[in-house]
């Protein structure tokens, strides 16, 4: 059997698998609560908002945000990685 990698090359556990494959609940989770966020901030700006979502906004959005940017970091130390 022959072996495909030199024996001094180091093998990431996921090359073969592309970003997305590898991030989307990440971006999933992460979208949803921004375009959440960015759906409720005209009424929040108009002041008609149900007060549950006006407490909602700005942790969802702020968390929405941080994953996206987590996930897009995470992306960009793994391709690189591979460089």
């Amino acid at each position: 059997m022959s072996d495909s990698f030199a024996r001094n090359e180091s093998i990431a556990k996921f090359e073969t698998r592309n970003g997305f494959a590898q991030f989307w609940v990440s971006l999933l989770f992460g979208g949803l609560a921004v375009v959440y966020a960015a759906a409720c901030l005209p009424h929040l700006i108009s002041g008609d908002i149900a007060p549950l979502d006006g407490k909602l906004v700005r942790p969802v959005g702020g968390f929405g945000l941080f994953l996206l940017g987590f996930t897009g970091w995470r992306n960009w130390r793994r391709s690189a990685r591979r460089s």
